[in-house]
């Protein structure tokens, strides 16, 4: 990158470097791409209709979500179809998932059990 890599660019599906690190969960790579001001674009960019934060949930992989929340990726993106990645969460019953981003959305309501959250969730659910 240091000798004019481009971060931006697209391979032949239309997928980030980021989105591809992401995926195959190259850590180290989706870190250091975090940290670079030229990706914050690709945060509003889309796989198959999902943002990275969607997809980082769709892998339900811990790691990925936290790093994302870290970097400021916003976790009240739509997709496609509207979905939030913490209404993917709970309408898929990915706990873990579920509390990241519960924690990391600043407009969720916090409780001792998180049973009380998903149950405020249902009313958003039952709106689709």
């Amino acid at each position: 990158m240091k000798n004019g890599a481009n971060v931006k660019i697209k391979d032949t599906c239309g997928l980030y470097p980021i989105f591809l690190a992401a995926i195959r969960g190259h850590f180290d790579t989706v870190s250091i791409l975090l940290n670079m001001t030229k990706v914050r674009i690709v945060f509003g960019s889309y796989f198959l209709g999902m943002s990275l934060m969607h997809v980082a949930v769709w892998k339900n992989d811990r790691k990925l979500i936290q790093m994302l929340i870290d970097g400021n990726a916003n976790p009240n993106v739509k997709d496609f179809f509207g979905q939030t990645p913490l209404l993917y969460a709970v309408m898929t019953g990915k706990k873990t998932a579920t509390r990241l981003l519960q924690y990391a959305d600043k407009t969720v309501p916090r409780h001792r059990d998180t049973r009380h959250c998903t149950l405020s969730l249902s009313k958003e659910i039952s709106n689709l």
